[in-house]
Order: structure tokens, then sequence, then C-alpha cells
């Protein structure tokens, strides 16, 4: 028995049996021509959708390839965005402080007839004063003994520095638990829970105060207008801001006590993370803006 012979070809029609056609089989018999039509059909659709599964999966593959390349553009985008942006030249301002002890301000524990919580700041050299170098002037401080408040709270800790300033045109030495903007800092003592303490021994000299105070003052000659060590400040750097030292720092003064004694602005220790500004002069209160920019890598 064998089969009809199917053609690749969309029939117009479907034959419709007349009742005056002989039934004949055969593979031109009137019985066979409505299956030869419809497996003709069959077939051209099969074909077709064949086409159409090549087609969709070309689609599929291409539809693959241009998200890829959106995705690669779009990460793309962010980074230029990100170096775009780290490109621009970024900008800040700091002040840069130029106050030091010239000589004295030295600590001393309590003498007696004083009291046991005082701290004396003096002279011990050769009395001849406490000098500061503050506001891009040289300042004679006088000797000051200052009380250390007993810490009554027996669970905090509680640090108090000391500190020189110009108070109304007058030099003062004073204790606070923070050093107010302008002034020039001397030491700081950490008094520990239930403080009740005497900071000293009259007469051997010893005591806890040693053991609890930090001395902090850095020491400049002077001669004239001009120091032996200059002011400076750290400027930090965000995270991720820069990737490597390989940047420029452009420095304008915008102000300061004394403008012709600022001198020269320095740039020093330049790294991912910050720099340092320095000034070459005495002068004090030096307001400078800063201006990092990025050489293209």
């Amino acid at each position: 028995m064998a089969d009809l012979v199917e053609n690749k070809i969309w029939e117009s029609g479907i034959y419709q049996i007349e009742e005056t056609d002989d039934v004949l089989g055969g593979a031109n018999g009137v019985s066979n021509t409505q299956g030869k039509q419809l497996a003709n059909r069959t077939f051209w659709l099969k074909d077709k959708t064949e086409q159409i599964d090549v087609v969709n999966s070309a689609l599929d593959n291409r539809l693959d390839s241009v998200e890829a390349e959106v995705s690669e553009a779009r990460d793309g985008q962010v980074n230029l965005g990100t170096r775009l942006e780290n490109d621009k030249p970024k900008s800040g301002i700091i002040m840069i402080y130029n106050r030091y002890v010239i000589r004295g301000f030295d600590p001393s524990y309590p003498v007696e007839g004083q009291s046991g919580r005082d701290i004396y700041f003096m002279d011990l050299d050769d009395g001849y004063g406490n000098y500061a170098l503050i506001n891009g002037q040289k300042y004679n401080f006088p000797d000051t003994f200052i009380t250390i408040p007993h810490n009554e709270s027996e669970i905090e800790t509680i640090t108090w520095y000391f500190y020189a300033r110009i108070n109304n045109g007058s030099p003062v030495i004073e204790m606070a638990q923070s050093v107010p903007v302008g002034s020039l800092v001397l030491g700081k003592y950490v008094s520990p829970p239930n403080d009740y303490a005497w900071l000293s021994d009259f007469y051997s000299g010893g005591g806890v105060w040693i053991d609890r105070y930090t001395d902090l003052r850095i020491f400049t000659e002077i001669e004239g207008w001009y120091a032996s060590y200059y002011g400076n400040a750290y400027v930090s750097l965000s995270s991720g801001l820069v990737s490597t030292i390989n940047y420029a720092i452009h420095t304008e003064v915008i102000s300061a006590n004394s403008l012709p004694h600022v001198g020269e602005l320095r740039v020093t220790g330049k790294s991912i993370n910050g720099f340092n500004v320095s000034i070459t002069g005495s002068a004090d209160n030096v307001q400078v803006r800063w201006t990092l920019i990025p050489f293209s890598t």
C-alpha cells in the first residue's frame, strides 16, 4: 500500500466530492483528492512553522546579544560618569592656626599652701615668663594656677584641657573640657571616676598628676615675625575620591590676621587619604582654599 505523495504547497481550496463523481482510488483518484490537498497544506504549514522556529531562535540570540550590549553600555556610562565626576576638581577650605609656646607654661604640681588639686603653669627654667605666639604676636602670660574639680561620677572619665588665649586683649590661661577656637592648647588632665585624690605629695613632688597629665605644648623660637616652626593643617580626602597620588593641589589664601606675614603655602605628604598644607610665615588664623586637580590616567 502506497502513501499519498505530499507537495509543499498551499492549496487554495479543498475539493468537494460531487454526487456524480465515481469513487476511484489511486494517485489521481477523486477519492484521494481531498486527502492530498489537506496533506499538501499540512506539509506547507509544517515547513513555515520550522522556518518561524529558526527565525525565533535567531531573534532570541540577537536579543541576548543586544541585552548584553545594553548592559555593557550602561555599565560603561556609569563608569564614565564616575570617571567624569572624579576628574572634576575638588575643593575645600581649611583654617591654619599658627600659635606656639616660645617659653614657659611648665606644668607643676602644687606647692605647700595651695590646694592639692591645683596645677601651676609657670616658667621653671629662669623665671623670665610664659611667652607664646598667638594671632601673629608675642604675648607674655602670667603665672597661673588652676584647680581641677573632683570627679564625683562612679563611671564617667572626664578630660580637662588647659589652654592659653587672648581674652579682650589680655593673655589668660584657662581650663575647660574642650579647647575654644583661637586658643593655644597646653595640656590635658584625664580625671578617672571617683577622682578625689590630691595631685601630688607636697614634699616628694610625686603624686597621681604625673600619670594623668599630658603635656601638649608645641615650641617654636621666633625672630621678628618669622618662626622656626610653621603652622599647618591636614586635609583628609573622602574614601575613593582619588585612587593614586597623581593629582595636583592649588592653594590660595582667603584671609589671615596679617596677610603680609602668611609667607609661602606649601603642600606636602600627598597620599590617597589626604595631604598637608603649611605656611612659612608667622600669620595666624590663615584661611586657605585648596583645589584638587586629578590627572587623567
